[in-house]
């Protein structure tokens, strides 16, 4: 679970002033992570599996200039994954590197999605 504040905000953009109203967001996320073992490979392939619900209420933006105000309804359901190598170090086990690529998806009929690629460490302590 996050939960996130984000305050009163003026900002200048190429469109005109904008003001960003004070928002209260809060979302969940359910994920598990399978991996492949015993595969006489140098590194581990993974696979991650994603659900995330956004819980907050619309948010909207105001542009000075106009007095418009620009509403967004965004995709309160995603699914989505991604696919990986990990490899731990010679010298320490509880130190491995990653790289995966991945996507999201809406399943609220908005048609909105996102591409990803990731690399880093990991620590274990």
């Amino acid at each position: 679970m996050i939960w996130q504040h984000t305050g009163n905000m003026n900002l200048s953009t190429s469109m005109g002033d904008v003001h960003i109203n004070n928002h209260n967001g809060f979302m969940g996320i359910l994920g598990t992570t399978g991996t492949l073992t015993n595969t006489g490979l140098p590194f581990t392939p993974f696979v991650d599996v994603v659900l995330t619900r956004d819980f907050s209420s619309n948010t909207h933006v105001d542009y000075a200039e106009s007095g418009t105000r620009l509403s967004s309804n965004p995709e309160r359901t995603q699914f989505g994954g991604s696919i990986g190598i990990a490899s731990a170090t010679m010298q320490n086990r509880s130190l491995s590197y990653f790289v995966k690529a991945g996507a999201m998806y809406g399943l609220d009929g908005h048609a909105s999605y996102g591409y990803n690629c990731t690399a880093g460490i990991n620590k274990v302590f």
